[in-house]
């Protein structure tokens, strides 16, 4: 199983540990996969499936712009 660390997940998204940490606690991004010696660590699939999830509701929330109307 691939897995990202905390500072590799915060990387990827350009985010602090605090912010990450507040994410978590709010329920607006998955908690741990698990934990080892180094920290906290996530599922490259469980990030994959959120990063789905996110665009699907971008997507569903973009609405093109008509001119004239």
């Amino acid at each position: 199983m691939q897995v990202l660390t905390t500072e590799e997940v915060c990387k990827r998204y350009a985010w602090t540990k605090s912010t990450l940490s507040r994410l978590k606690s709010a329920g607006k991004f998955p908690q741990p996969t698990g934990r080892n010696k180094q920290g906290q660590f996530w599922s490259v699939k469980v990030i994959q499936d959120y990063d789905s999830k996110k665009e699907s509701l971008s997507i569903k929330s973009w609405t093109p712009a008509v001119a004239g109307l």
